[in-house]
């Protein structure tokens, strides 16, 4: 019985001290992980956004679940917008968006900011990869602001907002069903086309109301 108390105090003690170890390291490490997510945030804006003057984190508004964030000249002047927002319908859980959006209403650049997609499938739809041989570099077509390609993002570029964000819009399975509202999927990544669309359509969803 005496053995017994004295191995749980001693598995209490150790619970104890790597609970607060852990605490430890999770206080020492915090404010590098916010720093450097702050940067990897300011840097995916970079590239579906305008050049701007402003700090667009700063000026973030969230919506319905939805952060958008402005793009500002110097006199302060609305550019664009970039909305970032998320969908749980991925094949390996949350598929997270980021979208550029113009004044106008049309879709700028789409990237996928993350997502637990299966590799070699799945992110067929979500990465943006750069050609690996020399003459894939000259026959691709580059992304708008100069991003690698991805053919199932690149699909939503020039798109009207305001329809893909409505009901009616919807991801196709053949080329003959492709329109202004609807969105060709991916062979074999139809989950995770449809996840990147539902992401999408939901930030376009402010050019609806």
């Amino acid at each position: 019985m005496k053995e017994a108390v004295k191995l749980s105090l001693a598995l209490a003690i150790i619970c104890a001290v790597a609970a607060a170890i852990l605490a430890y390291a999770n206080w020492k490490t915090e404010g590098p992980r916010r720093d450097a997510e702050l940067k990897e945030r300011q840097a995916a804006l970079k590239l579906v956004l305008p050049a701007f003057d402003n700090d667009p984190i700063g000026e973030a508004k969230t919506v319905q679940g939805v952060t958008y964030y402005p793009a500002r000249d110097a006199q302060g002047t609305l550019l664009g917008l970039a909305g970032e927002g998320s969908s749980s319908k991925g094949f390996g859980g949350e598929v997270k968006a980021l979208v550029g959006l113009s004044l106008d209403g049309e879709i700028l650049t789409v990237i996928i900011a993350n997502h637990k997609e299966t590799p070699g499938l799945g992110t067929q739809v979500t990465d943006r990869k750069q050609p690996r041989m020399i003459w894939e570099i000259f026959s691709s077509k580059e992304a708008a602001g100069g991003l690698p390609p991805c053919e199932y993002l690149d699909r939503y570029a020039g798109k009207a907002a305001g329809v893909v964000g409505g009901s009616s819009f919807r991801v196709v399975k053949t080329q003959d069903e492709v329109s202004d509202s609807a969105v060709l999927a991916v062979s074999g990544a139809t989950v995770s086309s449809n996840a990147v669309a539902d992401a999408v359509s939901t930030i376009c969803g402010v050019f609806t109301s």
